[in-house]
This record gives C-alpha cells, structure tokens and sequence, in this order.
C-alpha cells in the first residue's frame, strides 16, 4: 500500500484557509493564536507528484472552489 497525496500543489496558510472557510460558511471563527510550539510546521503543501505519476492525477478544483462545494454538501447533510 502506498499514500498519495492528494491537493492542488498550492501552498496555503492557516490563515488564509481559516478565512476562506469563514467567508463560505458566513461565520467567525473563534480563534487562540498562540506562540509557535516545537515542531510546529511553518508551512505545507501536498506534493502530488507520485498521484501524477501513478494515477495521472491532475487537480480540477482549486482550494477556494474545493472549501466552497465542501461548504455547501456539509450544509445540505446538517
């Protein structure tokens, strides 16, 4: 077995992300920031070249698009 990962190969940063889901799901969120911990990651993205490469993945939805239609199916389930 093999992990794949799979994403759009867009950094994104905590931020940005928390207030594209606060935008789609019309809500603040509530927030703690707190000083970066030992072994806290500064940034990641997924690499999805092995997907690339075993399955012929290409991303077709960006994150924005992506939290949006999440947003809207976890919406729709309540």
């Amino acid at each position: 077995m093999e992990i794949i990962n799979l994403g759009e190969n867009q950094v994104i940063n905590l931020k940005e992300m928390l207030a594209t889901i606060e935008t789609e799901m019309g809500k603040s969120a509530i927030k703690n920031q707190l000083p970066m911990q030992p072994g806290d990651v500064q940034k990641t993205n997924a690499d999805i070249t092995k997907a690339k490469s075993l399955i012929g993945y290409h991303p077709t939805t960006n994150f924005q698009n992506g939290i949006k239609k999440f947003v809207e199916w976890f919406l729709r389930k309540g």
